[in-house]
């Protein structure tokens, strides 16, 4: 008999293989709470499908910073507005310079000032016109000088 996701303690989360993620369902993936999430490596994070982070929504702020770097590009697509708006501040500062970049203009939109403070010069590079336009006048104002700063003349 196989356990239902949602009962696996955290330490058996953490003993998970990829492949053993990889059978999961989307259904499976949406019984996961907040703990179980926070428990997943970076390499977990990758092995879920992604569809499987569609249905995460808000509870992709349980994802710790050293393992939210897992995410593909294709699963940063996926993450709706309020997705967006939950991750936290350590989370948006994790975030390779590549994800960041993956983000659409809908998502750059959905940035809050304080997630935007967060970014570095190399995170702001990656954004693209459409993603800076998508910013609000708050948010422009949250960009920190440090990050401007670091910003090429090409950027």
């Amino acid at each position: 008999m196989t356990l239902p996701v949602s009962s696996l303690s955290i330490a058996q989360i953490r003993q998970l293989s990829a492949e053993s993620i990889r059978s999961w369902t989307t259904d499976d993936v949406a019984t996961l709470s907040t703990g179980q999430l926070g428990a997943f490596s970076s390499s977990q994070i990758a092995a879920l499908e992604t569809e499987d982070i569609g249905v995460l929504s808000t509870r992709v702020s349980a994802i710790s910073r050293s393992a939210i770097i897992g995410l593909s590009l294709a699963q940063i697509g996926v993450l709706d507005k309020f997705a967006i708006e939950s991750l936290t501040t350590g989370q948006i500062g994790a975030l390779t310079a590549g994800q960041i970049g993956a983000l659409t203009s809908d998502q750059a939109e959905a940035l809050t000032a304080n997630q935007i403070k967060m970014l570095s010069a190399t995170q702001l590079s990656a954004l693209g016109a459409d993603d800076i336009q998508a910013f609000s006048t708050a948010d422009i104002a949250a960009i920190s000088y440090k990050s401007v700063q670091g910003l090429s003349p090409a950027a």
